[in-house]
């Protein structure tokens, strides 16, 4: 049966830097057949083992038939082994697992910034003015280095336009003008015993005015269907879509807009028409409004005679005037038009008018027009 081992690390120190060389060191009895040693290392969270190197001989002890395994290894530490614990183990063919060990740690390793890296958002290749842009600056170091940010070659400072996120490592904004095209560089800076290490890196952005282009609204492939009236097909290499046309819908609001007011405009001016034939101006009729004074025409002798309204029905001073019956020519003599009916063997038969009251008639008889 194995013995626990023996096992050291040299130098003994639980924090070194990377690439320091580190001896360790394993013996330990294993008996026989079969006995070797392994040194190893894992990391604090994990069992699992990662073999460094195992025996490859044995010294043995005639004297009380022990068998003896020795391994010494140099091991250089990276930042891969930041944290993780080294071990030796002791085993021959008859030990079950688990099999006698000993390890020591865990190591701290210190080491400076590595390779800087960009993170952008969003990554697109031309920025536009009010565009919000987010840089990140990835670089790992232990301990955690210091972050900086400069714009062509000037440090760019906390204030109302930047603003800096995970202990400077990332900055973010908005372009406001075109001068803002150009380098953005990450200054990564570190100290390790004393020693003073720094790295940068930068990224390139191009800041353009925008040009506002309608977008087309995709809906559904014009491969096989034919495109609306309001829709325009739009192809690619390998898709077909059909695609509002913004200027098409523009005119043909423009279209049915004018229409509509053509239609209110006809409208209008009907109802004017209406309202003036109201007010008493409709073709080839004779209409008097009351309370009006009109001038009136003999049809006898084509003179003119003044009346203060057909309401009155009267004359002025009872004068006597021709008028001429406009169905057969003939002129008859009246001294006022309520008191006398026209040529009765015309059938011409009509109400007198009325003082005081007003009539409309059309005609001096049914069949004649005035």
């Amino acid at each position: 049966m194995a013995d626990i081992p023996e096992f050291s690390i040299q130098p003994a120190n639980t924090t070194l830097e990377e690439y320091t060389a580190v001896n360790l060191s394993c013996s330990a009895n294993v008996g026989k057949p079969g006995g070797m040693v392994t040194i190893w290392k894992r990391s604090k969270m994990s069992d699992e083992r990662i073999k460094l190197g195992s025996s490859s001989s044995s010294v043995t002890d005639n004297g009380n038939c022990s068998v003896y395994a020795n391994l010494l290894i140099t091991h250089n530490l990276s930042r891969s082994d930041h944290g993780y614990i080294f071990g030796c183990t002791s085993k021959n063919n008859h030990t079950n697992d688990p099999a006698p060990s000993k390890e020591v740690g865990p190591r701290t390793i210190l080491y400076g910034p590595s390779k800087i890296s960009f993170e952008i958002w969003p990554n697109q290749t031309n920025y536009y003015i009010k565009d919000a842009i987010q840089l990140t600056c990835t670089s790992d170091g232990n301990p955690r280095p210091t972050f900086r940010w400069k714009f062509n070659f000037t440090d760019i400072m906390q204030n109302r336009k930047y603003s800096f996120l995970n202990g400077n490592a990332t900055v973010r904004f908005h372009f406001q003008n075109l001068n803002e095209s150009g380098n953005y560089q990450c200054y990564v800076e570190h100290h390790v015993n004393g020693k003073y290490m720094i790295k940068n890196d930068s990224v390139t952005l191009t800041v353009k005015e925008l040009n506002i282009i309608p977008k087309p609204i995709a809906t559904e492939s014009c491969f096989r269907d034919t495109c609306s009236f309001i829709e325009r097909c739009y192809k690619t290499d390998d898709t077909a879509v059909c695609s509002k046309d913004i200027w098409k819908i523009i005119l043909l609001f423009f279209i049915t807009f004018s229409l509509i007011l053509g239609m209110a405009t006809v409208s209008l001016c009907f109802l004017l028409k209406i309202h003036k034939r109201r007010k008493g101006y409709i073709k080839d009729d004779f209409y008097i409004g009351d309370g009006e004074g009109r001038n009136y025409e003999t049809l006898g002798s084509r003179e003119t005679h003044t009346y203060p309204s057909v309401t009155q029905a009267v004359t002025i001073g009872l004068e006597e005037r021709n008028y001429e019956s406009r169905g057969n020519g003939m002129t008859d003599t009246y001294s006022s038009i309520d008191e006398r009916a026209l040529r009765d063997g015309e059938r011409a038969h009509y109400e007198s008018l009325g003082r005081g009251e007003t009539h409309t008639y059309s005609s001096i008889q049914p069949t004649v027009s005035i």
